[in-house]
């Protein structure tokens, strides 16, 4: 933190004369400094921080909070969005923008568009109010959207598995489906394990839900190969995948 030793002189003056006046002048050295600490810079995309390549919902909700510690207030040209290459303009209806002030200084901005199938990027670049940006260059995000409600790279990792296995697999749409079945069947057909997957444990995007390798009755599988079928349904709309899976040991 850079500092600048300053002075400062007080004196008083009597309406009467002193025959002292020596004692009517104070004068005091200190030190001011220029803020150097970067402020911090947070994104979550549905109460998530996402990786580059992630599936996002089609109808986001990015939260996006700018925090200092500096007592100089914060404002919106604090800001450069840049979404799909183009500048956006925080002052428009699906944007909502608050501030809070020192000790507790947060820029909050709300965004939540619709947006179209594809590949998209996001670039913030942010400062405080002294010129202090939150990193040398822009935070940059690409991601996918699938406007189409459905179930999308359906594996389990680890894949033979020992003792158990995740069941990993990417949502698509604006919303998690209302019903989410696993069910585990024999190589001959015969269906030894159902598990339903409640929406409050999913979300648009990369999911994953646990197996402890054990059939309806709490026994440990045998080894051999086996197939698992997701379902998913939402609405009207149902789909299912098919994968083959292996118990080892």
């Amino acid at each position: 933190m850079l500092q600048h030793k300053n002075s400062i002189t007080a004196k008083a003056f009597s309406p009467i004369n002193e025959f002292y006046q020596f004692n009517n002048t104070a004068q005091n050295d200190f030190y001011s400094a220029i803020d150097s600490t970067k402020p911090s810079l947070t994104v979550t995309f549905d109460g998530k921080v996402i990786a580059n390549g992630d599936i996002i919902s089609a109808k986001p909700k990015v939260l996006i909070q700018l925090r200092d510690n500096s007592p100089f207030p914060l404002d919106t040209t604090d800001f450069s969005i840049i979404f799909d290459n183009n500048i956006l303009n925080i002052n428009r209806p699906d944007i909502q923008y608050s501030y809070s002030p020192y000790p507790n200084s947060v820029e909050t901005i709300i965004w939540q568009p619709a947006l179209k199938d594809g590949k998209h990027t996001l670039d913030i670049l942010a400062k405080d109010a002294t010129g202090n940006y939150t990193d040398s260059s822009s935070t940059h995000y690409v991601f996918y959207v699938y406007n189409n409600a459905g179930i999308i790279n359906v594996y389990n990792y680890p894949d033979p598995f020992k003792y158990d296995t995740y069941f990993t697999f990417q949502l698509t749409g604006v919303q998690v489906p209302d019903e989410l079945r696993i069910r585990l069947y024999t190589i001959a057909g015969r269906l030894i394990r159902e598990i339903s997957v409640p929406p409050s444990k999913l979300e648009i995007g990369f999911n994953h839900i646990h197996w402890d390798g054990r059939d309806q009755d709490g026994d440990i599988i045998a080894n051999g190969v086996y197939l698992y079928k997701i379902i998913y349904k939402s609405g009207d709309v149902v789909k299912s995948v098919i994968q083959k899976l292996a118990k080892v040991e």
